[in-house]
């Protein structure tokens, strides 16, 4: 949700490529709780649909860096 608006974010320029990165800051767990419950009660299966989805890419994610790396080991 942090990343529908450019306001929850900060950018800087990476000298090493020049391209411009985007960095969110960090929330205090008790901030995370309260957003999760308004977005939990105000998008309601929409929002348990998308927060199913982002979990499952990030679980992807986590997978495909676990068989890179595994691959890298077994180059040796």
């Amino acid at each position: 949700m942090r990343g529908v608006s450019a306001l929850n974010a900060q950018t800087w320029v990476d000298q090493k490529t020049g391209k411009e990165k985007r960095v969110y800051r960090d929330l205090a767990p008790g901030t995370v709780a309260v957003l999760g419950q308004w977005f939990a009660t105000y998008l309601g299966e929409a929002g348990l649909f998308f927060a199913k989805r982002e979990r499952r890419d990030e679980e992807r994610k986590t997978q495909e860096l676990a068989e890179f790396r595994q691959a890298l080991g077994n180059m040796h």
